[in-house]
């Protein structure tokens, strides 16, 4: 966390973009195989994964 911005204004931020996000249709799935998994993530998101040294 940046410690120049005040905790205050993060939260009347974050609650800023939840307002936006508020209301847009997201399709939600459960999938429970690891390969099927890796093969509905686009490749430039796990390209970018693997750059920040996270798993998908």
């Amino acid at each position: 966390m940046n410690d120049g911005v005040p905790l205050e204004r993060l939260a009347r931020r974050l609650e800023e973009v939840v307002d936006e996000l508020r209301g847009l249709p997201v399709a939600v799935e459960r999938l429970e195989d690891s390969a099927v998994v890796r093969d509905r993530i686009p490749v430039g998101w796990r390209t970018m994964a693997s750059a920040a040294g996270t798993a998908a």
